[in-house]
């Protein structure tokens, strides 16, 4: 995997000489320098100088269109010593990054303090101090004035890019409000941009509607020096999306979505994640924002755009290294599983593309883990992960295989998840921790090495369990995971292995998975399209396959059970569950 290709810039940007914010800016973080910090910025473009953001400072953004700050190619800008700025940017950026490379962010600190409205019909938006009314019916105005005027006329005006006007007018691509909230916007050819020892944070006391609605946002753009028309194609000759970008010591304390959008080569390691939550009122209010408008929030959010073909423009070669998601929640589940209309849960990580590591990813929202998208070559491993099913009103899995559109990707491919430990901590649930793809041309999907742990199953059986893994659609699939729940309608734990190997499916189940020496657990155990099903060590399946068996241990200690079948297409598979035995309590 190639990944932050010709990344070699910032050790010659940190060599350059520094000038401080001083010279533009007031050190002040309640009075406005957004035009100075802007001045500042540009001055320092083409490695002119390294800006040092030394003291604090304000940029009032807000919904003014003239006011987002562009960052241009090699510009350095370090935070150091009581460095800050301060950010109140709504639904338009605070920062651009559109077609430039070789940008070095160093140390930030950014600090968050708006109250997000969540009704997004705000009646118009400001510019250059300005008020443009718009229509009560027009959702986010202030998002469609920046991308149609201010980042229109940037890139007309800076990278060459023209603009038909009239009955063939051409704009940036719309990639939508969520993505102008961003208060770092990328756009198009951006490359080769290291940002490292960053801390983006809300005041400890702010409610969850005065988070930061997106941090970074990776947006499709056009290409320098061209005609964009109202029917311009949208592909690899006319578009690109940012690529090279190596995100490293990152941190979060007070934001909505992390990292969203689109992005090839690139690198996160060390990605910490606090405080968290999903539009609404101070008071958990309209959830999802009025009409649940706002896109369902994500730490990691990094996906394709479906109505655009050409497989180039999707996410690709992404590495995702050593994340904590520590998953302090304010605010309440935007679905009530009340009959309502769904729009989905805040999880950690919502991913899908080509050739992507995740590697190293603790995540303890309540809202669960991970929706994977339709992808390709895509490894997640060495995950530990808590969610809360009660929370999310028992509606979605902890981890689930959603599907998505593509042309480029119809299915799953070569998909593995590995080393994955999930505990779901509701007192109870009758939702199943992974929900695998049930449609889509599937292939080489493999899960090992993987325990969820329920409280307890709620359902009145374990079937949902037993067959869980036998959903999948496709062919050449190996999978195996192990649920440790509280059997239905008893005190007495169980453990249930299901498994998947070809066009074989399996289930191993024990009840208890814990008892005293000489105590006995049932084994019951099922197979389909198999040949031939062995069973061990210490139990016999006698040939059959499917029955159960009476097991027992004279010594303490935990003692495995394992059932390997082969089946009929030549695939061999087979899954093993554990019963420890404990010596009984002396009676008084």
């Amino acid at each position: 995997m190639a990944l932050a290709a010709g990344l070699g810039a910032p050790a010659a940007a940190l060599s350059l000489p520094l000038r401080s914010i001083r010279e533009w800016a007031t050190c002040d973080e309640t009075k406005d320098s957004a035009k100075e910090i802007a001045k500042a910025f540009a001055a320092a473009k083409n490695a002119a100088f390294a800006l040092n953001v030394d003291c604090p400072v304000f940029a009032h953004i807000g919904s003014d269109i003239a006011r987002p700050i562009f960052i241009d190619d090699k510009t350095t800008v370090i935070f150091s010593g009581t460095g800050k700025i301060v950010v109140d940017n709504l639904f338009i950026p605070a920062f651009v990054l559109a077609n430039v490379s070789n940008v070095t962010l160093k140390n930030w600190r950014i600090q968050y303090s708006a109250v997000v409205p969540v009704n997004p019909r705000t009646g118009g938006y400001y510019n250059d101090g300005v008020f443009i009314s718009s229509p009560s019916s027009a959702m986010t105005p202030q998002a469609g004035a920046f991308n149609d005027g201010t980042l229109r006329l940037w890139l007309s005006r800076n990278r060459g890019v023209k603009f038909a006007d009239g009955a063939a007018r051409g704009t940036p691509r719309w990639t939508g409000p969520v993505m102008s909230a961003a208060i770092f916007h990328f756009r198009g050819t951006t490359a080769n941009v290291t940002v490292s020892g960053l801390k983006v944070f809300a005041p400890q006391d702010a409610g969850v509607d005065a988070f930061a609605p997106n941090v970074f946002s990776f947006n499709i753009g056009p290409k320098n020096n061209q005609t964009v028309t109202a029917s311009s194609p949208i592909d690899a000759t006319t578009s690109a999306i940012p690529s090279n970008l190596a995100f490293s010591d990152i941190d979060f304390d007070g934001t909505y979505m992390g990292f969203n959008g689109t992005v090839r080569n690139s690198t996160f390691a060390g990605v910490r994640s606090h405080r968290y939550g999903d539009l609404q009122t101070r008071s958990g209010g309209s959830p999802g924002g009025v009409g649940k408008w706002f896109a369902p929030p994500h730490l990691f959010y990094l996906n394709y755009d479906g109505a655009i073909a050409d497989a180039s423009l999707v996410t690709q070669s992404v590495s995702i290294v050593d994340v904590i998601d520590y998953g302090v929640r304010l605010g309440v589940a935007r679905d009530k599983n009340d009959g309502g209309a769904l729009s989905g849960n805040a999880l950690s990580l919502k991913i899908g593309g080509f050739d992507i590591l995740v590697d190293g990813y603790e995540s303890h929202r309540p809202d669960s883990f991970l929706d994977l998208l339709q992808s390709e070559g895509v490894t997640i491993r060495n995950v530990k992960a808590t969610y809360d099913s009660s929370f999310m009103n028992y509606i979605y899995p902890a981890i689930r295989f959603p599907g998505g559109s593509h042309p480029a990707l119809p299915g799953y491919k070569n998909i593995a998840l590995t080393s994955v430990s999930l505990a779901d901590l509701a007192a109870s649930t009758s939702v199943v921790p992974i929900r695998m793809s049930t449609v889509g041309v599937n292939s080489g999907v493999v899960v090992s090495d993987a325990a969820f742990s329920l409280n307890r199953w709620s359902a009145s059986t374990l079937q949902d369990l037993m067959r869980s893994a036998a959903l999948v659609k496709g062919s050449g699939h190996k999978i195996s995971f192990v649920y440790n729940v509280v059997a239905p309608g008893t005190s007495a734990p169980a453990s249930v292995a299901s498994g998947l190997s070809g066009s074989m499916s399996w289930f191993l189940a024990v009840a208890p998975n814990a008892t005293t020496v000489g105590g006995s657990a049932l084994l019951t155990y099922a197979a389909t399209g198999a040949t031939v099903c062995r069973a061990g060590p210490t139990w016999s399946n006698g040939g059959k396959f499917s029955g159960g068996a009476l097991v027992t241990s004279p010594l303490p200690a935990p003692a495995p059970y394992s059932l390997t079948c082969a089946g009929k297409d030549g695939s061999v598979g087979g899954s093993t569950v554990k019963v420890t035995y404990k010596l009984a309590l002396p009676s008084n």
